[in-house]
């Protein structure tokens, strides 16, 4: 009897720490931080692979499949993105770029950050709203706008 309580509590423990752990997976600052830190590795090999290749552009194929396995972990099904886009610096860098506000409502919310970089001697700010969904019970990006003079560009 003591033996059976202890399995069922250990079963309780286990799933509770598993809900705790998806839930904390599923906050908007969570899939926002894990976006960046994907695409960045995303675009850092695409990009060192181009460098690579010389000539042989299979590379974009590569680069392609491998964005769209991104998209299909961030976005929801069906989600059509831009056409891919890389290069020595990376659009997202995760150590660089900062959530600077959240605002949530309920089903949505928007992520702001910002990705402060020296270049060529200057600082440069590229600001981002990171546009967010929940459904089916997953947080999913519906887009990523750069922010430009208080104009908005889709970037996903």
């Amino acid at each position: 009897m003591v033996k059976r309580m202890k399995q069922k509590l250990y079963i309780t423990a286990t799933l509770f720490t598993i809900f705790s752990v998806y839930a904390e997976t599923n906050t908007p600052e969570i899939v926002v931080t894990n976006f960046i830190r994907d695409y960045y590795v995303w675009n850092k090999t695409i990009y060192e692979l181009s460098e690579k290749s010389g000539t042989d552009l299979n590379y974009l194929d590569i680069g392609e499949k491998k964005y769209q396995e991104l998209i299909s972990k961030y976005c929801p099904p069906g989600y059509k993105s831009q056409p891919i886009a890389f290069g020595g610096e990376p659009f997202h860098h995760p150590e660089e770029e900062k959530i600077v506000d959240v605002e949530n409502t309920g089903d949505s919310a928007i992520v702001y950050t910002e990705y402060k970089k020296k270049k060529y001697g200057a600082d440069l700010t590229n600001n981002f709203e990171y546009h967010l969904k929940l459904q089916d019970g997953k947080l999913y990006l519906t887009s990523v706008l750069v922010v430009i003079d208080g104009k908005r560009y889709e970037s996903l």
